[in-house]
């Protein structure tokens, strides 16, 4: 608003110096503006990442913690059928419930036992005695952005798109940066793009005091040309 209304006094008083400066001044406000919102949302992806690393370190303890009990529960059923090991049961029904606060998970038992856990559409956490580990890296095409791979216990890696990790605070993670942070940070860039490009094409079409042609006001939607208008 009050780019605009400069741009109004300047357009009534064009010969007035005061207002070119106040056109200037003001510009130059609209444009710290954009910058100081465009580094909060800056500082909040960077505390998503930290949480995103945070939330994949927990998730892999607790992947490593059910391969070890399901070893113990072998162990303890191979003494004889009627040895269910009970306690080591009830351990492995908690550290699933805490599993699924982090990322959504299921489980399939199987004939020793054991549970396999399952997360995004299938792919293995644990299976039987063996966790598979999650890794939270740098995306290949934007450094700033934390994405998850599954490292299986062979090596291989496989990355896990957005989409696949849902549910628990991970998810909620991964939700939150998707849905409200990339949408508000992209629309900001949209915007200060459009009032770059319009407004120096108009300017282009202008004149300055001495009857020099207009150049381009704004540069790279992020800084001022500090030139005569």
């Amino acid at each position: 608003s009050g780019f605009f209304a400069a741009v109004q006094e300047m357009a009534a008083y064009p010969a007035s110096l005061p207002a070119r400066q106040a056109m200037l001044s003001s510009s130059q406000a609209l444009v710290s503006r954009f910058q100081a919102i465009d580094e909060r949302m800056t500082e909040i992806r960077s505390g998503v990442n930290a949480q995103i690393t945070s939330e994949v370190t927990a998730i892999n303890s607790y992947a490593q913690q059910i391969a070890e009990i399901n070893q113990r529960i072998v162990l303890a059923q191979a003494v004889g059928p009627n040895q269910p090991a009970n306690d080591l049961l009830d351990q492995r029904d908690q550290l699933i419930a805490d599993l699924n606060t982090k990322v959504r998970a299921t489980t399939i038992t199987q004939s020793d036992g054991t549970y396999s856990v399952f997360i995004g559409n299938g792919q293995p956490l644990v299976v039987g005695t063996l966790p598979f580990s999650m890794q939270a890296i740098a995306a290949p095409d934007d450094p700033e952005r934390m994405i998850v791979a599954l490292r299986s216990p062979n090596g291989n890696t496989v990355y896990m798109p957005d989409s696949m990790l849902t549910g628990g605070s991970l998810g909620g993670l991964i939700a939150f940066r998707r849905d409200s942070l990339d949408t508000a940070q992209n629309a900001l860039g949209r915007i200060a793009l459009t009032l770059a490009t319009d407004v120096n094409a108009q300017h282009r079409l202008g004149q300055d005091l001495t009857g020099a042609l207009g150049g381009d006001y704004f540069v790279a939607a992020s800084s001022l040309v500090r030139q005569p208008l």
